[in-house]
């Protein structure tokens, strides 16, 4: 062996474990699992293990197929290593949870196949990164993913769940979630209105008897304790379209079965959106213990 094959064969480790130790700190700010750092050893090591049987069979047949596959060894990209091994699962459900999001976004109620199998496989996922750090956290997203895709929500559950898992969040990932669109008190404020309105809903979906229209009419008559210049109308409408149904003989529900908030006006479901435009308006509200006890009824 010539004394520069000698040293480079030598000299390359030292690199090789440089680049290595390059990856690592790579992999652990991305929060890759453990395993990436031993596929990218893997991969340095196999490449060590080319280039020294190129240098031991130079002009051979095997240069030209060795080059390449030393080549293909090198351009592997670190993203690809972290794909295959994995985040931590601390990690993997903040990036499931920030995908649901990103598709509720963009269809609350998912009506296209593709955002249906999206949420679907999402299901299925979150059992799988479950620990003792993230399955609360997991619970309230699967329980979640269960109500967008039956298509309907109980309206004080979804509210509570919203909260408690930003609770959750920033518990486990600090300042790595976004912020908070409003105060803890402006949230606090609209949680309560939010809450007071869904139980108002509650009580409208069960059968009609004396007793639940005595509770109804007091529900009612207590969401002035929530009324601002910007959510007068929307308290107005409520109260009104309650008023109605009370004095209806009808036996159907308040709302209807069939036709959700849209059926109770277009000021109320427009009130409804502009009070609860997305679940971010409530991060940061304070939660009774009542409503922490709701998080065990919740279906």
């Amino acid at each position: 062996m010539s004394p520069l094959i000698w040293i480079q064969l030598m000299v390359l480790p030292l690199l090789l474990v440089g680049q290595w130790l390059s990856d690592w700190a790579e992999f652990a700010s991305a929060h890759a699992r453990g395993r990436a750092v031993w596929l990218d050893g893997a991969r340095l090591g196999l490449g060590y293990a080319i280039f020294a049987v190129l240098l031991m069979t130079a002009g051979s047949s095997v240069t030209i197929p060795g080059f390449l596959a030393l080549a293909a060894l090198a351009l592997i990209p670190r993203k690809a290593i972290i794909r295959i091994a994995g985040l931590e699962p601390k990690w993997e459900l903040l990036a499931v949870r920030n995908r649901i999001a990103e598709l509720a976004a963009k269809d609350e109620t998912p009506t296209s196949h593709a955002t249906v199998e999206v949420m679907k496989r999402l299901q299925r996922r979150l059992p799988e990164i479950t620990t003792p750090e993230t399955s609360d956290l997991v619970d309230l997203l699967l329980a979640d993913l269960a109500d967008r895709l039956r298509g309907g929500y109980w309206i004080v559950g979804r509210g509570v769940r919203a909260i408690r898992a930003r609770e959750l969040q920033t518990q486990m990932y600090g300042d790595q979630v976004p912020a908070a669109p409003s105060s803890p008190e402006e949230a606090t404020f609209r949680w309560h209105l939010y809450r007071a309105f869904g139980q108002l809903v509650d009580l409208g979906s069960d059968q009609r008897n004396p007793e639940q229209q005595r509770q109804f009419r007091i529900l009612a008559s207590e969401l002035d304790r929530y009324r601002r210049p910007d959510t007068a109308a929307f308290i107005d409408a409520v109260k009104a379209s309650a008023t109605a149904w009370l004095n209806s003989q009808s036996d159907d529900t308040w709302p209807p079965k069939n036709g959700g908030l849209e059926a109770l006006g277009a000021n109320i479901a427009a009130g409804f959106r502009l009070l609860c435009p997305t679940e971010a308006v409530l991060w940061g509200a304070e939660l009774s213990d009542d409503d922490r006890n709701l998080l065990k009824t919740i279906p």
